[in-house]
């Protein structure tokens, strides 16, 4: 039988765990089910001289904040950034299309607010992530949005959580599509930090 996959509720899910070094989510608030993070015992992230330690959303949403800077000369882009640093201080990037935004990266930091203005922005059609140090909690996004979130099918092992939202790319160049019609956004698969490391180009859409 299929699971059915769970509506966002961030009362849920508020309490799990949150790695405070790379910003990852684990589905459990259990501190004896998550003895290490993963990506973080990989070398190429980092164990703080103090040890892993572990945080929470319901934490973050009292203590942190979401930052809004559109690029200079193209306000098509607007960077998302988390005060004080959460993680490797991560961003993510709005990228707003004539389809529909999308969101390039995540950040671990997702609160009402964030959620609020999105919306006002015009909502997410999708999610697509570079590699697994911006993973974070991409199934909340995902969830809070009801949208896909397209990650490398090269690194999911990397995954922490399951989604029926996650889009497991494995093509080295794909075009976006938003409702079967181009978002003007290219997806190329290049390697590099992970074998699935991405990047977005932008086509013209003028």
């Amino acid at each position: 039988m299929a699971s059915i996959e769970p509506v966002y509720d961030p009362k849920r899910t508020e309490s799990w765990l949150v790695c405070t070094a790379c910003g990852t989510q684990f589905p459990t608030a259990d501190r004896q089910e998550v003895k290490t993070c993963f990506i973080c015992d990989d070398p190429r992230q980092f164990t703080p001289p103090t040890g892993q330690a572990f945080t929470t959303l319901s934490e973050l949403r009292s203590t942190a904040k979401n930052t809004w800077t559109p690029f200079t000369g193209d306000d098509r882009f607007i960077s998302i950034f988390t005060e004080p640093k959460v993680g490797i201080g991560q961003r993510a990037i709005l990228i707003k299309t004539p389809n529909g935004n999308v969101l390039w990266d995540c950040i671990t930091l997702i609160n009402d607010e964030t959620i609020s203005k999105i919306k006002d922005l015009g909502g997410l059609e999708a999610i697509v992530i570079s590699h697994p140090h911006y993973y974070t909690t991409h199934v909340e996004w995902a969830r809070a949005f009801n949208c896909p979130v397209y990650l490398a099918a090269e690194d999911k092992q990397w995954t922490t959580q399951s989604s029926i939202h996650q889009v497991f790319v494995d093509v080295t160049e794909l075009d976006l599509h938003i409702n079967g019609v181009s978002s003007g956004i290219k997806v190329l698969k290049l390697g590099g930090h992970f074998p699935g490391f991405s990047w977005r180009s932008m086509m013209d859409t003028s």
